[in-house]
């Protein structure tokens, strides 16, 4: 009887070491010099330190904490974002149907524990979603479903989590005093086919992330038919800096990596054109 109540321990222990290897330190019992390894934070702004680790976990030893402190009164989010080992991205095979986990949050104003996670092949986005949960006093799990816009297997993944006011942009707004943990990330299930069929592709341009940055951040978008594509940054003297879109694209959603290592710190903005349709969002570099 022992033996086998000590077998079960084990497969379950081995069970869950397997699921959270998908996600590369995604139970953050890993840290270094105050930072979850694996994982941007934006306590590498050298402002602040609004991500920390905490005993108060769901599970393990330790868990993310993070926080909306105030910097010169004005709102500082913690923010989590995984590129894995390469900085590009964390490598994964399978075409899972949902990110999975658990999060407690308490806010200050209206502010919602907000998780983006996208699935990549190559440069293209192939699946993705975000999902917005409200606050919760104890260990509440969470489930963000992935919606596949082509049948191709990814691979690599990126997961980015913060508390904003819920505006559905993903913009870093949030309350002064908020408050969120997270802890036990996995993948689950498997996605048989493209789920969205009946949500054509449109004209978007992403909130960059993470945004602060220093020195590199990620922009996506999507076009919904062929076309000549220009993404630029500028200077908010209107000074071209940077082109990072030059030429002709094919419908689909697409990612770039900006790296802002030589430019000044300070607010940008990056303009996206395809076809007639243009838009415009602010980014900000902090060195």
């Amino acid at each position: 009887m022992r033996f086998f109540i000590v077998s079960i321990i084990l497969l379950i222990s081995l069970f869950l070491s397997q699921a959270f290897a998908q996600i590369p330190n995604g139970d953050f019992e890993n840290w270094t010099n105050g930072n979850p390894d694996n994982w941007i934070t934006d306590n590498a702004l050298g402002i602040a330190t609004p991500i920390t680790q905490s005993t108060d976990k769901h599970g393990g030893s330790y868990a993310a904490r993070g926080e909306v402190l105030s910097i010169a009164g004005n709102p500082f989010p913690g923010y989590l974002y995984n590129y894995g080992e390469s900085g590009r991205g964390f490598p994964i095979g399978q075409r899972y149907s949902q990110l999975d986990g658990y999060y407690k949050l308490t806010t200050t104003g209206t502010d919602k524990f907000l998780v983006w996670v996208y699935f990549w092949s190559g440069e293209q986005v192939i699946a993705g979603n975000y999902g917005w949960f409200n606050a919760a006093s104890s260990y509440t799990k969470f489930s963000v479903p992935l919606i596949y816009f082509t049948n191709d297997t990814p691979d690599s993944a990126t997961i980015w989590i913060t508390a904003s006011q819920d505006t559905s942009q993903g913009n870093a707004t949030a309350s002064i005093g908020t408050v969120f943990f997270v802890d036990d990330l996995s993948f689950s299930g498997t996605a048989t086919g493209v789920e969205d069929n009946s949500q054509p592709l449109s004209f978007k341009l992403n909130q960059n992330y993470p945004n602060p940055f220093n020195p590199t951040t990620t922009i996506s978008y999507s076009i919904p038919r062929s076309s000549f594509v220009t993404l630029k940054v500028y200077d908010i003297l209107g000074n071209e800096v940077a082109a990072l879109v030059n030429g002709d694209k094919a419908a689909g959603n697409y990612r770039i990596e900006f790296n802002g290592s030589k430019l000044a710190s300070g607010v940008y903005f990056y303009r996206l054109t395809a076809g007639n349709k243009t838009d415009v969002k602010k980014l900000l570099l902090t060195k």
